[in-house]
């Protein structure tokens, strides 16, 4: 969802939200679940530095993340289209998806991807991240086994907070049990950061 011009209210605030998952009767067989926003909980922080007209120019407007998903888009499709003909042992797609698998084995927060990763899988990963840094942040559309993993991970983390809130659980179970399913995208984001922090050092 984009951030307008136009938004006569915002145009000098930042808003944070806080989001309520339901899961609303269905008719069919197959559940459904919905997002909402909860506007009550909303908190407007004013902009004392500038006006009204000044801070609208600093949202991005639907144009402009038409045209960010449309670049993006493109690039992900020559990715995939040559990493489809790509042979190598260690090529941009399959390094990212062993380093998500070595993330997938962690059994507690306290095995993070240094640990559970030799020298050579680290060496790899930040290699591709020095030689195409305009890749990083594109895992999700040109590393389909990673983006199928993680869509299956946020439907269980919905089913299960709508099950654990049901249950009336405590706040530290919930979070316990929701971090064994996000550790995964969570060492890998880990990961990352720290192969582009390292690849910035060679710079």
């Amino acid at each position: 969802m984009g951030v307008q011009r136009d938004l006569s209210l915002l145009d000098c605030s930042s808003v944070s939200s806080t989001v309520t998952v339901d899961r609303p009767k269905s008719t069919t067989r197959e559940s459904t679940r919905t997002v909402s926003f909860d506007g009550m909980a909303n908190v407007y922080h004013e902009n004392q530095m500038l006006c009204s007209e000044d801070c609208a120019e600093l949202w991005y407007t639907a144009a402009d993340y038409k045209m960010f998903k449309r670049n993006t888009m493109g690039m992900a499709k020559t990715i995939i289209q040559f990493e489809s003909q790509n042979r190598a042992p260690f090529s941009y797609q399959r390094v990212l998806e062993h380093s998500f698998t070595i993330c997938k084995s962690a059994v507690s927060e306290h095995e993070p991807f240094q640990i559970l990763s030799t020298p050579s899988e680290r060496h790899h990963l930040q290699r591709w991240i020095t030689a195409a840094p305009n890749r990083v942040g594109m895992e999700r559309w040109t590393a389909r086994s990673m983006s199928k993993d993680r869509q299956v991970r946020r439907f269980e983390l919905a089913e299960l907070l709508l099950d654990l809130q049901q249950s009336q659980t405590s706040e530290e179970i919930i979070r316990i049990s929701c971090e064994s399913i996000s550790r995964p995208s969570r060492l890998f984001a880990q990961a990352m950061g720290q192969a582009s922090a390292a690849a910035l050092l060679l710079v």
